[in-house]
């Protein structure tokens, strides 16, 4: 399947320019991974682009809130970035854009391409719109829930897909290194008494700060245990997710995350569990290798397997397409439906 990615260049999180391939999109890439998976899996193709006077979502957006402290990532976006009427969108299967990059103007003109759109802010008004109806000139409305929620209701809605904001490589876990020595927390807040806790087990006890995605990607590598659970406000989840995909064991409060489906039973600190206790059970008890299969299922059910079972099912009741277009959409669903080996 031919994906293409498309943000404008108002738009600072993901790849700052034009990338095909994923070590050009991890060199370039500000913030967040996004969807750094289908630059593997399918070799998609991620495209910055002009602002568009009909696509203008986001800027809305920055001219409500005080946004000056990117703009220079902005300004340098804008330079490299594509005019969108110069791109050949027919050569691609789905398009997803971020917040609408793509006007209906333009989608109209490739009526053969499954047009989908992710906002990253759930308390936009568009947010709630687009969860009842998909955006003028598009399919599907990605709308960032994965996994069950105590906070969040499951959709029933054909055009409401949840994938996840960051989705990760699902044909096969990340490389990583043998030997597994650090241990990382969520927090920029040291704390001396775990530091010597996990110092008696052989781990370094590292924390998060400002680090480009290689070098995050390459801390995962090493990493044993991924650690998040103290938040002033919830937080969305996604976190969790980069670190089951390089096969690190995730610990966290599932009441502090809108989206807790990656941090299974074994890492969950509640009912008086308490770190330190989960820690020793799961290395007194040799768990390590049964959390990462789990969490490697979970990975595969909710960043592969379910959105895109939903989003193929739609593509194949869909008119506009041609029944050619539908037929290769079929076999792409059997493939899909077959499954992504992660083994």
């Amino acid at each position: 399947m031919r994906i293409c990615i498309v943000k404008q260049a108002s738009y600072t999180d993901l790849a700052s320019q034009s990338v095909n391939g994923i070590e050009a999109y991890l060199e370039f890439s500000n913030h967040r991974s996004g969807p750094y998976g289908w630059l593997i899996d399918f070799n998609a193709d991620f495209r910055v682009v002009k602002c568009h006077p009909e696509a203008n979502l986001w800027e809305q957006k920055l001219e409500r809130g005080n946004q000056s402290h990117h703009q220079q990532i902005r300004d340098r976006q804008a330079l490299n970035a594509e005019s969108i009427d110069e791109i050949d969108f027919s050569i691609y299967d789905l398009v997803l854009t971020y917040e609408c990059a793509v006007p209906a103007s333009v989608t109209a003109e490739y009526p053969n391409v499954l047009w989908a759109t992710m906002l990253e802010d759930h308390r936009m008004k568009e947010f709630a719109q687009f969860s009842k109806k998909p955006p003028e000139g598009y399919d599907y409305f990605f709308d960032q829930r994965f996994g069950p929620s105590g906070i969040f209701r499951q959709t029933r809605q054909p055009h409401v897909i949840n994938f996840p904001y960051v989705i990760p490589h699902c044909s096969k876990l990340e490389e990583v290194e043998e030997v597994r020595d650090v241990v990382l927390m969520d927090t920029p807040q040291r704390d001396e008494g775990l530091e010597q806790f996990f110092a008696k087990l052989g781990y370094q006890l590292h924390y998060t700060q400002a680090r480009s995605l290689k070098e995050h990607f390459s801390m995962l590598t090493k990493c044993k245990y991924f650690i998040s659970y103290e938040c002033n406000n919830p937080k969305w989840g996604n976190g969790f997710i980069e670190p089951a995909a390089y096969g690190c064991i995730n610990i966290g409060e599932p009441n502090m995350f809108w989206n807790p489906a990656f941090i299974t039973h074994y890492g969950r600190l509640w009912k008086g569990r308490d770190l330190k206790q989960i820690v020793m059970e799961i290395e007194e008890q040799g768990l390590g290798d049964e959390i990462l299969d789990l969490q490697s299922r979970l990975i595969c059910e909710y960043c592969c397997f379910r959105p895109f079972h939903k989003l193929l099912s739609g593509a194949l009741d869909n008119q506009r397409l041609k029944p050619e277009t539908r037929d290769r959409f079929a076999g792409i669903h059997s493939a899909i439906d077959g499954g992504f080996s992660r083994k």
